[in-house]
């Protein structure tokens, strides 16, 4: 990938869903090219505070994938919660709305996705939420990784999350 850097094919080397041990791992071979970006998924169920901290140490941009979250084996879905909706209605905002500025407030990238052009429009609009919403949301977090919702390592055979 460093190579394609230095032929002008790519401005930048990012990863996706590398953890802490694996980007020290990788560090070593990226003195010229530093990585630019890690894509996890990261959302109030799974902040993944320590690795953004450490990404954030190291210059990493985080972008997010499933700032919504995903839907829980039970059913549950991040959307649906009651403390994102009152926050939103709080807000005069959408629940993806408070989701996406949750996220920015974080300082990382939130690849929102939506077929609605309005709330394509509304997820895009971001904005600062009050420090106490900021916190009501943040409290959301589900320990280890219960608040997971993408994690295809069975289907493939491989343990994707160490």
């Amino acid at each position: 990938m460093t190579e394609l850097v230095a032929t002008g094919k790519c401005r930048a080397v990012g990863v996706s869903n590398f953890s802490i041990p694996q980007i020290q791992e990788l560090a070593p071979f990226t003195t010229q090219v530093p990585i630019s970006c890690n894509q996890i998924e990261a959302h109030p169920w799974l902040p993944n505070d320590e690795l953004l901290s450490f990404m954030k140490h190291h210059d990493i941009l985080a972008t997010v994938y499933s700032p919504f979250a995903g839907q829980k084996e039970s059913g549950d879905m991040l959307l649906e919660d009651r403390t994102v909706k009152d926050v939103a209605r709080k807000n005069n905002m959408g629940v993806g709305q408070v989701l996406q500025s949750w996220a920015v407030m974080r300082d990382t990238i939130p690849l929102g996705k939506s077929q609605n052009p309005e709330r394509i429009k509304a997820n895009l609009a971001v904005r600062k939420l009050p420090q106490a919403d900021f916190d009501a949301i943040t409290n959301l977090k589900l320990k280890g990784d219960e608040g997971r919702t993408i994690d295809l390592s069975e289907y493939w055979g491989v343990k994707l999350f160490v």
